[in-house]
């Protein structure tokens, strides 16, 4: 989630009618008007081909309509006429890191740094693909660095808050302070003519209850796929949705999504205040933050509480730190009780799981593990790169010592320094050159296939996997993890106990070497289990959409009537005692590589 200083938009100069050409074309740019600023600056640079603001904006245009090859020739041919322009560098940096080639975006990003030091908003950019890199310690060093310049930087705060969930050395403590003392710097107190009042909660016997989500990942994204799979459930007469998207790439997942909402608003052009009023207007009933502190959120506009009620779900595994948010959406596995006070939430934790699974398109069949089709057993962790830290590959790294016939599939950036770190990781701890294979993240159907060269998936820790696992086991891939101490740390935990594969969740990294190796001893069980997974998996609480979504409409009309708290007490209830005391691993500080 990186940021751009407000204050640089229009860094041209205005002495010649050219000049005023660029600043006019930025100026639109900022406004979203696309087609305008193009032909604005498509004729400033006509006349002046070698001005090097000119080119920036061109560049910038390219970039925000998706034109990446002509954004990259634009971006650095300003950088051959001025070499010295941190804010071309950035763009860039930003372009690259769209592009997933976190080395050179990390690149553009050192100069652009070396060029403003101080720049805060530079250091935070600079901290965004550290951390994409895996370098954990140093990206929030970076953001520190960053905060102290300027305090008021609200989005390299958020930046801070999700990147400390995947620093092995951190704490639930760490955690929760931090994400106080971002409600206490960036959610003042609003005065009453600021805020949105609700004198009184809507008569529900007006008709349909009323539900708004706030996301920009309504598409093929974790958070689309889960309300694809809940909206369909829920009838028209009983349910009016309220979309409010704040920006973010669209596909056929959206229009199909938008298809079934009753009221669809962009609002990423709107301050939050507009915002919250235009959901006061709509007479929402119920709020639902899908981003937390990820890229695009609109915690400002739930802070001005538009809605009576209030929640957080699914698309972040924190707090918001908010007193306006009144509820998050979580299960008992993942929040078991005595973790209430990490929130400032009420915690309404929902019979088995906090999610559904909703597979990826195109679906694939299930096929024979590569130990069954006669080739090397092999591990594998198709996970976002970042959660894979010097904790993560000590433990694969002995499992490949322990079992040297074996080899690693590992999705990666491309990213020279970050694979060398990875190598270097796994070196140590003992395996050998040729004992890995890196592959690129693709599209959806590239995705799916690379499950087709794993036969067990290393889960990372302490940040799980949650739909990743999820994915794994719908192409047949059991998961090998280890449960810890907070939401993000128990996500295996939650999936395994929900399809019944409590035993492939262990305590301790020394726990899961041992597993490992003896499941390296038994390819045959494996092949047997894999088969078993995907009709496992659609009979569990994680793909009963139906059951799920009837619960989930339960606890909104009863938050909406004012009182979840029957269906809390109820869930915690149901569950066996025994998970409670299901010891959980402690990591003490580790070199931190991410």
């Amino acid at each position: 989630m990186t940021e751009e200083n407000p204050k640089q938009a229009g860094e041209v100069s205005s002495h010649s009618v050219v000049d005023r050409d660029v600043l006019e074309a930025d100026q639109l740019l900022a406004a979203g008007q696309l087609q305008a600023a193009f032909l604005k600056i498509k004729a400033a640079v006509s006349q002046q081909p070698a001005n090097a603001d000119g080119l920036r904006i061109l560049g910038k245009i390219y970039a925000a309509s998706g034109h990446w090859e002509e954004a990259d020739t634009a971006f650095r041919a300003s950088l051959e006429i001025n070499p010295a322009e941190a804010i071309t560098w950035m763009g860039l940096g930003l372009l690259c890191r769209d592009q997933r080639k976190t080395g050179e975006a990390r690149h553009c990003f050192e100069q652009a740094v070396l060029l403003r030091p101080g720049d805060p908003f530079l250091l935070s950019n600079l901290a965004v693909v550290l951390g994409d890199s895996g370098q954990i310690s140093e990206s929030i060093r970076h953001f520190e660095g960053a905060l102290q310049i300027h305090p008021e930087a609200m989005t390299a705060h958020s930046n801070l808050l999700l990147t400390l969930h995947y620093d092995p050395a951190g704490s639930p403590s760490r955690l929760r302070e931090e994400h106080q003392r971002w409600a206490q710097r960036h959610a003042p107190q609003i005065s009453p003519q600021s805020r949105v009042q609700r004198s009184a909660r809507r008569c529900l016997d007006d008709g349909p209850l009323r539900v708004g989500f706030l996301s920009g990942d309504f598409r093929k994204h974790p958070v689309g796929r889960l309300l694809s799979a809940v909206w369909r459930q829920w009838p028209a007469n009983e349910v009016r949705i309220h979309a409010y998207e704040t920006g973010g790439p669209a596909d056929d997942l959206t229009s199909e999504l938008c298809n079934r909402a009753n009221l669809w608003r962009r609002v990423d052009g709107l301050s939050d205040e507009a915002v919250a009023n235009q959901i006061a207007d709509d007479q929402t009933d119920v709020l639902i933050d899908l981003s937390g502190h990820t890229a695009g959120h609109r915690l400002g506009v739930m802070h001005r509480r538009p809605a009576p009620v209030q929640m957080t779900w699914f698309g972040y595994p924190n707090t918001t730190g908010l007193s306006s948010v009144d509820y998050r959406l979580t299960d008992a596995e993942a929040d078991p009780p005595g973790v209430e006070d990490r929130y400032s939430e009420q915690l309404i934790r929902l019979p088995q799981v906090a999610w559904v699974y909703q597979p990826t398109e195109p679906i694939l069949p299930v096929l024979p593990r590569p130990s069954a089709r006669g080739g090397r057993f092999t591990w594998g962790c198709l996970n976002n790169p970042t959660k894979v830290n010097s904790g993560c590959l000590e433990a694969w790294g002995r499992i490949l010592k322990a079992v040297p016939d074996s080899q690693l599939v590992l999705l990666v950036r491309e990213d020279d320094e970050a694979r060398e770190r990875i190598q270097s990781g796994l070196l140590s701890a003992g395996a050998t050159p040729g004992q890995w294979i890196f592959v690129p993240p693709g599209t959806p159907r590239q995705y799916c296939a690379y499950h087709y060269q794993v036969d067990v998936m290393l889960d990372p820790f302490p940040y799980n996997g949650a739909v990743t696992t999820a994915d794994s086991l719908w192409m047949g891939v059991p998961v090998l993890g280890i449960c810890g101490d907070s939401y993000h740390s128990r996500q295996g935990w939650m999936i395994a106990r929900a399809m019944g594969l409590e035993e492939w969740i262990c305590p301790s990294p020394e726990a899961l070497i041992t597993k490992a190796v003896n499941l390296a001893k038994t390819p045959g069980a494996i092949q047997s289990l894999s088969t078993s997974l995907r009709p496992r998996l659609q009979a569990s609480p994680l793909m009963d959409h139906a059951r799920f979504a009837r619960h989930l409409l339960s606890v909104l009309r009863e938050s909406a009537a004012g009182s979840p708290i029957s269906a809390h007490r109820q869930t915690i209830k149901r569950l066996r005692p025994q998970i409670f005391f299901f010891r959980c691993f402690s990591l003490g500080p580790r070199p931190s590589c991410g």
